[in-house]
């Protein structure tokens, strides 16, 4: 008997075959520290995913349109401290339909100069950069940065 799996879909989704969930990330870690440690503290998902800063930046001269360059991207930071993120866009999950982005880098301090840095001297021009941004004090910028390292550095947990 000849059995055709062309058409068959795997009964796990691969993002969760992957160990890469694409839905409904996994942040009660990063949570349950900030709820003990902070009054009124933001959870992971409003820092990374309701950020009111996101955006695609192309470092590459070729795909730029113009004049549009990345610090034109980087002007709604000017002035602006707290927490930013720097994403790639690390797989599509065709059963969700959806991206997973990596974080790849968490930092604090003038969002627009420390983007910028990582711009000119780390960001490799063919890899196109997304970034977060979630404006809060100094102080309370570096509390988060070191939570976000704890509870994911050296995993794939920090996804978008």
């Amino acid at each position: 008997m000849q059995v055709n799996h062309r058409y068959q879909r795997s009964p796990v989704p691969k993002c969760e075959d992957q160990n890469f969930p694409c839905q409904n990330p996994d942040y009660s870690a990063f949570d349950r520290v900030a709820q003990l440690e902070l009054i009124n503290p933001p959870t992971a998902n409003e820092i990374i995913n309701s950020s009111s800063f996101c955006t695609l930046i192309s470092i590459d001269d070729a795909t730029q349109l113009g004049d549009l360059t990345y610090k034109s991207y980087l002007k709604g930071l000017r002035g602006k401290t707290g927490l930013y993120h720097l994403w790639v866009d690390y797989d599509h999950c065709d059963d969700h339909d959806a991206h997973t982005m990596l974080c790849v880098y968490v930092g604090k301090g003038l969002a627009e100069a420390r983007v910028t840095d990582h711009i000119k001297e780390k960001w490799p021009s063919s890899e196109l950069l997304y970034v977060t941004f979630f404006e809060c004090s100094n102080r309370l910028a570096k509390y988060l940065e070191q939570l976000f390292l704890d509870s994911f550095a050296g995993t794939n947990e920090i996804d978008h």
